[in-house]
């Protein structure tokens, strides 16, 4: 895997992983529900999945820069917030790259916020609550037919 698409993969799970955080806040603990999920959905999710992608993808190319823009290496960023998240992980770093790692961390923070936030709206422009398009995501995970039915959707 080269750099940037290994860049691209943990930018992506920070992203995805705030956005999934919040989104699983409208969901009740415990609870699953089954609704089906109507054609109409499908056409809201793929409309709203496609914007989720291209608002994931530009926040990417923000992080990426965010973090070369504070005079930092995007592999060495990722290398000391490794280590801040396992302490068994080793990242001797200098006061000025923990400076920098803190400042590309803030902007960070905030392309992230502003991110989530466009993301939030984009669901809710394709028609769908940021509840209900949690719920479809969580159901697409174990359903092939219902990937199949939005992957071509989203192809259309």
């Amino acid at each position: 895997m080269t750099f940037i698409k290994k860049s691209a993969v943990f930018f992506s799970i920070l992203v995805f992983s705030g956005v999934m955080a919040y989104s699983q806040q409208f969901q009740p603990p415990g609870q699953t529900q089954q609704k089906p999920v109507s054609d109409e959905e499908i056409q809201q999710f793929a409309t709203a999945m496609n914007s989720v992608q291209t608002a994931n993808q530009q926040a990417q190319q923000e992080m990426v820069q965010a973090v070369t823009d504070e005079g930092i290496e995007v592999s060495r960023y990722n290398e000391i917030y490794q280590a801040q998240q396992n302490p068994d992980q080793d990242a001797s770093s200098s006061e000025e790259e923990m400076e920098q790692f803190r400042s590309a961390s803030q902007a960070i923070q905030k392309i992230q916020q502003e991110t989530q936030q466009q993301i939030e709206e984009d669901i809710q422009e394709a028609g769908l609550t940021l509840q209900r398009y949690q719920e479809i995501a969580t159901r697409v995970q174990g359903d092939t037919d219902l990937q199949e039915k939005i992957k071509e959707q989203m192809q259309q």
